[in-house]
């Protein structure tokens, strides 16, 4: 593994950390994806509290035009699917991956990603949560109770009944 090195630009001095291989930058990422997720929900909350574009802009970093852009959208975006996933599954495909096992495969994955993704948002259906590729968003404001049905909608997805239907063998 490479050390850190320090890089100077203009007068702020700043540590850059190498990436030595693509695993280390995929949980690097997902950690971004982490702590950026309630980004908009937190800028929504601070502008009903009563903070000025500027100084949103001022303690986020965020350009006001995407201030402005997060304030006129009308869903928000909630969890993303790791979240929620249980066996450290980055998203639905990795879930589909580790319920398949060795017969992976066999079967048409990305078919059966897809499938579990529309059978989650079955799930969700009469609520304003839907999942798009592995983020859950809802209209602005989110209901209360999100986490417990997005919990819920998981765990009644039956992944185990799609099977047959994505069974290539």
């Amino acid at each position: 593994m490479r050390s850190a090195g320090v890089l100077t630009v203009s007068f702020d001095t700043c540590i850059v950390q190498y990436m030595t291989d693509a695993e280390q930058a995929e949980r690097h990422l997902a950690e971004y994806a982490k702590v950026i997720a309630f980004r908009d929900a937190r800028v929504r909350e601070a502008r009903a509290a009563g903070l000025s574009k500027n100084r949103i802009h001022t303690l986020s970093g965020l350009c006001r035009a995407t201030i402005d852009r997060i304030l006129e959208r009308t869903t928000t975006q909630l969890h993303d699917y790791a979240t929620y996933a249980g066996g450290g599954a980055y998203d639905l495909r990795d879930t589909v991956l580790n319920f398949l096992g060795d017969q992976a495969d066999t079967f048409d994955v990305d078919g059966l990603t897809d499938a579990y993704r529309d059978a989650i948002n079955a799930e969700l259906e009469g609520s304003t949560i839907v999942l798009r590729g592995r983020t859950f968003y809802a209209n602005y404001p989110a209901p209360d109770d999100a986490t417990e049905l997005i919990k819920d909608a998981i765990e009644r997805a039956d992944l185990g009944a799609l099977l047959e239907k994505f069974d290539r063998s």
